[in-house]
């Protein structure tokens, strides 16, 4: 297992912004493995967050420096550092995820 966390959760996403945009846009840092935007089970409405999986602890620690505080239309995403325990909760992150 590499070093680091390769798996970014990003928040405060665009309503408007699809899962091939949010994958565009952070696999211009690095190999993404698998990328998911979260949606509403019944509507289908983006929840305004979704999980970047990197290949690279290396790129995952770029994408965090690069874009975290990004402005999108409205809204200014958050990379938060993922050196969170898995499933575990840290200020700034929305519980229940």
């Amino acid at each position: 297992c590499p070093m680091g966390k390769t798996n970014l959760i990003v928040n405060y996403l665009p309503q408007s912004m699809s899962q091939e945009e949010l994958r565009s846009l952070f696999g211009s840092l690095g190999d993404i493995e698998s990328c998911k935007l979260v949606r509403d089970k019944v509507t289908g409405q983006s929840l305004g967050y979704g999980f970047v999986n990197y290949v690279e602890a290396g790129d995952a620690d770029k994408a965090i420096s690069t874009l975290n505080g990004l402005k999108l239309q409205t809204k200014t995403i958050k990379v938060p550092d993922a050196g969170v325990p898995q499933g575990g909760w840290a200020p700034g992150m929305p519980r229940g995820v």
